[in-house]
């Protein structure tokens, strides 16, 4: 086990060897690692530790493995970059050649989660602040407040496309001052 509290968000991490003392191997079924977390953030909540998922916070990036990190730190770009950003030129040359966009039902689950998740929030919130306790109306104001501090609802492709536009905005406000210039030349020759 590592904790983490040099950090921004203090975080644990925990390594489970997979054979055991006895020789025998640990079967780990699809969905036990989040039933293991919600159950270690329960044992957390009961010593005075507030965990909670990402999502609760409106976090709906993964973090990044630390072999994606690391590869990033050398000025490289991963195999897991490479193929998002070619996701995101065929999805570019669909648009352009007026295709339909590709159904990506992850992405709608999110965006509903996440709209689900920031109602909820809200709707506590409402309810604080119909209370007569001021503790309960601040804590209100500060429910709104943190909902509106949560990061938009955008993917790591949403983010990436946004930088593909950037970089093609600039690429051709570039050109088009190259052409002022050249055609200024010309307007001076004659």
């Amino acid at each position: 086990m590592a904790l983490h509290t040099d950090t921004d968000s203090p975080h644990v991490h925990l390594t489970m060897r997979s054979l055991g003392y006895d020789g025998r191997r640990l079967n780990v079924k699809k969905g036990d690692p989040q039933k293991w977390r919600e159950a270690f953030a329960a044992e957390l909540e009961c010593q005075g530790v507030e965990a909670t998922p990402r999502a609760t916070r409106g976090v709906i990036k993964r973090g990044v493995s630390q072999v994606v990190h690391h590869i990033r730190e050398k000025g490289l770009t991963p195999q897991v970059d490479q193929a998002k950003i070619q996701q995101v030129v065929e999805d570019f040359r669909d648009q352009w050649a007026g295709k339909a966009p590709k159904p990506r039902p992850w992405e709608d689950r999110i965006k509903e989660h996440q709209t689900y998740v920031r109602k909820a929030w809200l709707m506590a919130a409402k309810e604080l602040n119909q209370s007569h306790d001021p503790d309960d109306q601040e804590l209100a104001k500060r429910i709104v407040a943190f909902v509106g501090s949560m990061p938009s609802m955008k993917t790591e492709r949403h983010e990436l496309q946004e930088r593909v536009v950037a970089r093609l905005q600039r690429g051709a406000q570039k050109r088009q001052g190259r052409e002022k210039g050249k055609d200024q030349d010309h307007q001076d020759e004659r």
